[in-house]
């Protein structure tokens, strides 16, 4: 399951985002804001059966936290491992291709 990790700066990269659809503060485009100003971003390309999730909402969000739950659950069960984020049988079996994105010239 895809994951955001992010460094305070996004949040400066927030505020200085103007609301886009609905009103909304779009976290793409300060993505795209931190990009532009040459800020170290990565992407990871995820793999076609991999799942993607909206989480714009609190209900989204909660089902994300479900389903990432449920996700855990079912490895640590099907490894017969405790249930130990820190255990690294629990990470991917195999490194996923990164790719630096870079501002457009």
């Amino acid at each position: 399951m895809p994951l955001y990790v992010f460094t305070e700066e996004i949040f400066n990269a927030l505020s200085e985002t103007e609301p886009g659809k609905n009103g909304e503060l779009q976290l793409t485009d300060a993505i795209q804001k931190l990009v532009t100003e040459g800020r170290p971003v990565i992407g990871v390309k995820l793999r076609t059966n991999e799942l993607r999730l909206d989480m714009g909402t609190p209900e989204t969000m909660v089902e994300a936290l479900r389903l990432s739950l449920g996700y855990v659950d079912a490895k640590a069960a099907k490894k017969s491992l405790p249930m130990n984020l820190d255990n690294p049988a629990l990470s991917a079996s195999e490194p996923k291709e990164t790719i630096p994105l870079r501002k457009e010239r």
